[in-house]
């Protein structure tokens, strides 16, 4: 049995690949017994750690999470020891005009995806991302769609809100097209003439986005009938109540990779309704999915489901069935079949 490591350039819990390579390492742990050691961008001597066990007589497996250009590959010594984890480039084209370091940033990482070794060993994180990978060139590419979460605090237990809640989790950014959801929700508020609350948990990217992000979201005060709230930040316990009580999770997002928030929303019990954006309806065999081409309609299908309960309820069991098959504790056997043999 290898050792195993894991390497991401951030440390920070609330990183998305350190909370996947965490998962990851944790599992590994219940089905062999054995521990993940993990390196990061901060780790004392993390070039020489990562030179060293890469040699070719070492007996280690090193997990790199891939999100981003990452000139630390430079310190590897040999690549049969490194199985790459590609979790996701989000395209340029979404932050041409308000975030163009964002775009260098993506266009570096291609250019890096381009020029290195057709041979490398890869795993993604959706089907999605197994195709986009592929354009590449690469020959050794693996998927492992797991959800990457677990229910904590114990059972579903929140109380449903009174009035109908709306929530949205994540990036406040372009990709996410938070304008766009902004304008749903005030058409949705000129369709639906009860009590609303529109509930936004997450932090503005960038500094023009995140201006003209709250500009259109002062407006919204404007609708009487519509309470609106906003959290830069939450802690775990909070989110996860949140989550459990909310009438259904809401976004337009335009490319995701896996998804994260609108799965902890129906895995707590809350169904989501998303706009076609690749790894989402990847996950969820596009149960909930509202097609690119009919974003327009995006109000509409809220008011649907809001003034219909049991389709509502209906939406919530189908996709609670297909995420099943990926969470805790039935990912298990994928993580085995992906991961372990490269460690076994």
């Amino acid at each position: 049995m290898k050792k195993i490591y894991h390497w991401n350039k951030k440390s920070s819990p609330y990183n998305s690949l350190n909370i996947y390579a965490h998962f990851i390492g944790d599992m590994l742990n219940e089905i062999y017994g054995v521990e993940s050691c993990y390196i990061y961008s901060d780790t004392d001597n993390f070039q020489q750690v990562i030179r060293e066990l890469t040699q070719p007589d070492s007996n280690v497996v090193i997990f790199w999470h891939y999100g981003v250009f990452d000139y630390n590959i430079r310190y590897i010594t040999d690549f049969s020891k490194v199985v790459f984890v590609y979790h996701n480039i989000t395209p340029a084209k979404y932050f041409w005009l308000t975030n163009p370091i964002s775009s260098l940033r993506a266009i570096g990482t291609y250019m890096q995806l381009y020029f290195l070794n057709e041979n490398m060993k890869w795993i993604t994180v959706s089907t999605f991302n197994k195709n986009c990978l592929a354009r590449f060139h690469f020959k050794n590419i693996d998927e492992c769609p797991v959800i990457p979460y677990r229910i904590k605090y114990g059972t579903i237990n929140a109380v449903k809100q009174e009035s109908c809640t709306l929530l949205y989790v994540g990036r406040i950014t372009e990709n996410k097209n938070c304008l766009k959801l902004i304008e749903c929700i005030k058409e949705f508020a000129q369709l639906y003439h009860s009590s609303i609350n529109f509930v936004v948990v997450g932090k503005c990217s960038s500094k023009l986005y995140g201006t003209l992000f709250e500009k259109a979201w002062n407006k919204l005060f404007s609708i009487k009938h519509l309470k609106c709230k906003w959290y830069s930040d939450l802690d775990e316990k909070s989110l996860v109540s949140l989550y459990q009580s909310s009438w259904l999770y809401v976004t337009t997002s335009l490319h995701e990779g896996l998804g994260m928030p609108v799965c902890e929303a129906i895995l707590n019990g809350t169904p989501a309704i998303y706009l076609e954006c690749g790894g989402q309806e990847s996950i969820l065999n596009s149960i909930g999915m509202v097609e690119l081409k009919k974003e327009n309609v995006f109000a509409t299908k809220i008011l649907e489901l809001i003034v219909n309960p049991e389709k509502k309820e209906r939406l919530l069991q189908m996709q609670n069935k297909e995420l099943r098959k990926k969470a805790y504790p039935n990912c298990k056997q994928l993580i085995k079949n992906i991961y372990g043999k490269y460690i076994e």
